[in-house]
Order: C-alpha cells, then structure tokens, then sequence
C-alpha cells in the first residue's frame, strides 16, 4: 500500500502564532488521511527575533495547551498519520530550536533540538545534544525517520571540514528511511536547483550508500524582518541517481502530496 507523504509551506503570521494555525488549517483542509505530514521549523511565530525577550512570548512546550502542540496532535488524529513540526521550545528557562513528532492517535513520541545553530538562531537557543531518530509503524511496517532541523545539513559553524557530512552520516549510521527536514532556509540569491543540488551533495553519504530512501523537506516563505526565504518544499528520492519526485516552487503558498508505492 502507497505511503502518503504531505509537506506543507507557507509564510507565518510573524508573532501570530493562532492565525498561523488558521493558515496552516486552510492548507490541510482539501486533505482526509495520509501517513506523514511535515510542518517547516518555527512552525507557527515566524523565525526572526532580536534577543531572548523577544521570543518569550513564543516559547511552548510539546504537550497540551500549547498552540504547536494543539495543532499538531489534532491534525494527527484527523488524517491518522505522524506529524513532525518546528517549534520554539522551553526547557528549564533555556530556549531551544526544536521539533515536535505526534503519532497517529495525537501523543508526543519525540522531542528533538538543533544541533547545528545558524547565527538568526543564537539571539535565544541554546544546542541540542545530538541529531535523533526515531522508529515508526505504516501499515504494519516499521521505518527509521531522521530528523534534521534547517542548519543541522550544513557543516557545524560553516567550520567543519565539508566531507564530514555531520547529518547524513548520523542517519547512515542509523539506517534511515526517510530524512524529514524541517527548514526557514534564508534566501542567498541562489536558484532553486542550486538549492536542491547543495541539499542532495550534503546527503551524499545516503547516496553512495544505494539504499532508497527519501528526504522530505517542508519549508516556509516570505520576507521577515528582512529575511526572505527559499520555499522549496520537496520530496527527494535518494539513491543512486536522486530523484527529485515532488517541488513547490520558491513562492508557493500550498502544501504538496506525494505517495510512495
């Protein structure tokens, strides 16, 4: 039976975070199940914040009450399937870049934090510990996720050495899936196939390796505080010869569909 994959992209209402869940309702509405839908990093707030007091207001937790959450778990349980959301996090009155996994029935099953902080991210996040995976069930069959949150795919800092391939050689190691990726990527007058090429070349440990597995991205769009973003929502067919299988363009507000047999 197919897997049905849905990537959603949009453009956050900055400091909105409740009419960004009307949005992203709006978005998911013309869909009645699939198996996992992928939300971009900062889900809801918008991405931009000058300092740690700025942000504060936006911070949640992974559980009941909180906008995020509330989203996530109610469209898991509508569409029966796993959903896998960027979101601010606190912890401990430290902030974190993080993403949310709820499972079909609406319960957190993972928590994972930014390793690799871009600078936007430093005004408030402190790193996470180290890049996750997780197991999960599709029709009576289990698959390995990674999960990767924007900066994680490039080198720590811009600094390491590029052939390290930090991410893709954590999700080798595990034997992944599917790679779900959650991204704000900044507009660096770049072209989209660019884009998608870098993606593909920082993956390239999961490439030589043959095994097909895909790498989903969901990403926002926009301007923001004088950032504008690259969009690019996709699904990325890793193997041999990668194969780009579904694509939002840079400036599509939408979400796409794609279903592996």
């Amino acid at each position: 039976m197919p897997i049905g994959i849905i990537s959603c992209q949009y453009k956050p209402e900055y400091k909105d975070p409740l009419a960004t869940v009307q949005k992203v309702n709006a978005l998911l509405e013309k869909y009645d199940s699939c198996d996992i839908l992928v939300l971009p990093e900062m889900a809801l707030p918008g991405y931009k914040f000058a300092d740690f007091s700025d942000i504060k207001d936006y911070l949640e937790k992974p559980q009941q009450g909180y906008p995020t959450f509330d989203l996530c778990s109610s469209q898991a349980k509508r569409l029966g399937c796993y959903v896998f959301c960027g979101y601010a996090e606190i912890d401990q009155e430290l902030g974190y870049n993080s993403m949310m996994v709820v499972n079909p029935q609406g319960q957190l099953i993972k928590n994972s934090r930014k390793k690799h902080l871009y600078f936007i991210d430093k005004t408030w996040a402190v790193e996470g510990d180290s890049f996750h995976t997780l197991e999960i069930e599709i029709k009576g069959q289990s698959y390995t996720a990674g999960l990767g949150i924007c900066m994680d795919i490039n080198p720590y800092e811009f600094e390491a050495p590029f052939e390290e391939f930090e991410l893709a050689s954590a999700w080798e190691k595990a034997d992944i899936d599917f790679g779900v990726f959650c991204t704000n990527w900044t507009d660096s007058n770049t072209s989209q196939s660019s884009l998608l090429n870098y993606w593909v070349t920082r993956l390239l440990p999961l490439v030589k390796d043959g095994k097909p597995r895909y790498f989903i991205v969901a990403d926002r769009i926009g301007e923001e505080e004088g950032t504008s973003y690259m969009g690019t929502s996709c699904v990325i067919k890793l193997c041999k010869r990668p194969q780009l299988v579904a694509c939002l363009g840079i400036e599509d507000e939408d979400s796409l569909l794609y279903e592996i047999n």
